[in-house]
């Protein structure tokens, strides 16, 4: 249902939208969008929904548990807590990114939270192959508090060119070319979370564009590889318990 106002009823638009919503919130009915097309007494159109919103009511909590178990996340169900905050991130991501590129739409809202997921995929799984490798290789390591990228991968790559020794390293060089364009975007992890820094300075430069195919591609490229040596290093890791198992006099 389409509700239009003249500019005449009102002294400007922006007191038609106010108007709008004050009289629309005790009835439970949002207004969708308020668009003018020129000043003052050029119509100005906004859209109702056919259909009044759910509202607050008491006794609302997020967190509960619902009899219908298929509606219930678990959380703790893994002894690798890394894999569900990898997993969860890269997959927000992807179907975030199949929703925009098949219906067309939301690019222009949605790229936040599909950048943003995308890279705390790779900060975390960075983190987690750091931990896993060093585990693998009897070392300690120390993770960064750094929301950087590079700062971690400079850490891990050479335990990854000595784990697949002989392999080859250029992909490892696409990599750390795509990592070092994310922290010169994004450095900090905050750029697609919030519009301004603590400063009040906006994140975004005007006219700026990203093509989402591209993105999803080299995301996808980027993510093939990190998967991988995470598969490498759990069968690494198996063979070597079982070599030590077999070693062990007691084991058998």
């Amino acid at each position: 249902m389409n509700h239009v106002v003249s500019g005449e009823q009102v002294a400007t638009s922006a007191r038609v939208c106010v108007a709008t919503l004050w009289f629309a919130l005790p009835h439970r009915i949002l207004v969708v969008a308020c668009r003018t097309t020129s000043k003052l007494g050029t119509p100005l159109e906004t859209k109702m929904p056919d259909a009044p919103l759910s509202w607050p009511t008491h006794g609302d909590a997020l967190f509960k548990h619902e009899e219908v178990s298929w509606h219930n996340a678990c959380l703790g169900w893994s002894r690798n807590d890394w894999f569900g905050y990898t997993e969860g991130y890269r997959r927000a991501a992807e179907l975030l990114l199949d929703h925009v590129l098949q219906a067309h739409g939301d690019h222009d809202t949605l790229i936040y939270p599909i950048v943003f997921s995308s890279r705390h995929y790779l900060e975390i799984k960075l983190k987690y192959l750091l931990v896993a490798a060093s585990r693998l290789l009897d070392r300690e390591c120390t993770i960064s508090k750094s929301h950087k990228l590079m700062l971690t991968w400079r850490d891990l790559r050479p335990l990854l060119e000595e784990i697949f020794a002989g392999q080859d390293r250029g992909e490892l060089g696409v990599v750390e070319a795509v990592l070092a364009e994310f922290d010169s975007r994004d450095g900090s992890s905050m750029v697609f979370r919030y519009p301004e820094d603590t400063k009040g300075q906006s994140h975004q430069p005007l006219s700026t564009t990203i093509g989402l195919e591209n993105f999803r591609a080299t995301m996808q490229n980027v993510s093939s590889l990190l998967e991988a040596c995470d598969s490498g290093f759990q069968e690494y890791t198996d063979s070597k318990f079982d070599m030590l198992g077999s070693m062990d006099p007691g084991g058998a």
